[in-house]
């Protein structure tokens, strides 16, 4: 069969359609079904036949799981450390509270003690 100069190899069509994809899902898991899908080209001849293809895929999918655990894990401490400060800050409120109460007590009996004084 003779390959006219126009015409897309299927390693082409699947780079384009790998290139579309990532594009329109930047942070999303790669397809590769999708992408042989819209590239028009059977998926198990990919695997056949471009097997350098699929492994870039699946090292990439890799990647991103990793890049999406850490960010999962950076946001559970983040909530972690949000949940101790409000603990902390709530402890802090109850303490000032009492505080304040035991001043306004101590005024109270200052104010009593004057005002008894000056009888």
């Amino acid at each position: 069969m003779k390959m006219n100069s126009r015409t897309l190899t299927a390693e082409q069509k699947f780079l384009a359609a790998l290139k579309l994809y990532q594009e329109e899902n930047p942070t999303g898991q790669v397809s590769i079904s999708e992408i042989c899908r819209r590239a028009g080209v059977n998926r198990s001849s990919l695997y056949v036949h471009h097997r350098a293809l699929i492994d870039t895929i699946l090292v990439r999918r890799r990647i991103n799981e990793k890049k999406n655990n850490s960010e999962v894990g950076k946001q559970t401490k983040r909530d972690q450390t949000d949940k101790n400060l409000m603990l902390r800050n709530r402890s802090l409120l109850y303490l000032c509270l009492e505080l304040r109460a035991e001043l306004d007590g101590v005024y109270a009996r200052n104010v009593k003690s004057t005002t008894t004084r000056t009888k």
